[in-house]
């Protein structure tokens, strides 16, 4: 016997929130809806999907009434349950691209891949926002997806790397540079990726730029060098031993 029916109290705790929503926003929800967003916070998945099979509507927003479920299980590390709803119907594109921002920033590269693949998320008129976000979590494979799918990493001057930099992402670094044929002296904000390096104390990615052929001379606007901005002694040794001056 379905579950809303054998335990009265677990359905209206339910009705009580869906009052509460249409109070605040007044969106109407139907009852397959509402036992969609308790099954979710009950991480009931049975429930999930027989709600779904039911008609629940599978771009319905989570009970915080912020972001469709779609979305809310990316954040909450659910990715099982964003497969179940895209597999029902669900929109990836509604609210502007808010579902590709989550993946950003969590990291799940394989259905980041399903998502860029078949459905039309791209192209985004602010996809260096979208790129920035991903390099300073560290999702390399994310990176390579967007990649995959056309994406230009590249195409925002010498934005990409400079995040990289400034964020230690040493292995983002040497992809960028290595395999997308990033520019070492291509500047951003005034700045080329080896003084967001130094002013970071980003070891490692400075050892990568330095290694090819980034020069620690090389002057801002101001007349600064990244030697300048070395944010530790270690930094300024490394920069200082290959001064070419």
């Amino acid at each position: 016997m379905n579950r809303y029916i054998q335990e009265p109290e677990f359905f209206e705790r339910a009705r009580a929130r869906r009052m509460e929503l249409r109070r605040q926003y007044g969106n109407e929800i139907t009852p397959a809806d509402e036992m969609l967003q308790l099954a979710y916070d009950e991480k009931d998945d049975a429930e999930l999907l027989k709600a779904i099979a039911d008609g629940a509507n599978p771009d319905v927003l989570s009970s915080d009434w912020v972001y469709p479920i779609l979305t809310k299980a990316i954040e909450d590390g659910r990715p099982e349950v964003t497969e179940l709803l895209l597999d029902a119907g669900a929109d990836p594109t509604i609210r502007d691209n808010d579902l590709l921002w989550a993946l950003c920033e969590t990291g799940n590269a394989r259905l980041m891949r399903r998502v860029l693949s078949d459905y039309n998320v791209l192209p985004i008129k602010d996809i260096s926002d979208y790129i920035e976000h991903v390099i300073e979590n560290g999702h390399l494979d994310c990176l390579r997806e967007l990649r995959a799918a056309g994406v230009d990493l590249l195409a925002h001057d010498g934005r990409a790397l400079c995040r990289a930099c400034l964020a230690n992402e040493h292995e983002i670094v040497a992809y960028l540079l290595h395999e997308c044929g990033a520019e070492l002296e291509l500047e951003y904000d005034d700045w080329s990726p080896l003084f967001y390096a130094a002013q970071g104390n980003s070891m490692e990615s400075a050892r990568i730029l330095l290694e090819a052929g980034a020069d620690p001379t090389h002057e801002d606007i101001a007349g600064g060098t990244p030697m300048r901005w070395a944010a530790s002694k270690q930094m300024l040794g490394l920069l200082q031993r290959y001064d070419r001056k």
